[in-house]
């Protein structure tokens, strides 16, 4: 429990010297996305934010997931 919040507490620390460098927010539109429970999201979109340059072999990529 100790190292969850120093995690969550070094994270609040780099969380706006991070976004300093970020891009603006963009958006992917996804349209009607069906989920595995069969149900559908009409007319979806994700918001998403890129920080530095994708080197030539596309392999420096690390996707930071929110709850949807």
């Amino acid at each position: 429990m100790k190292r969850s919040w120093m995690f969550l507490f070094f994270l609040a620390l780099l969380l706006p010297q991070i976004s300093a460098f970020a891009q603006e927010q963009q958006f992917a539109q996804l349209g009607d996305f069906k989920l595995e429970s069969g149900e559908v999201l009409r007319d979806c979109r994700i918001g998403y934010r890129t920080l530095g340059q994708m080197n030539p072999e596309k392999s420096n990529v690390i996707l930071v997931p929110t709850w949807a």
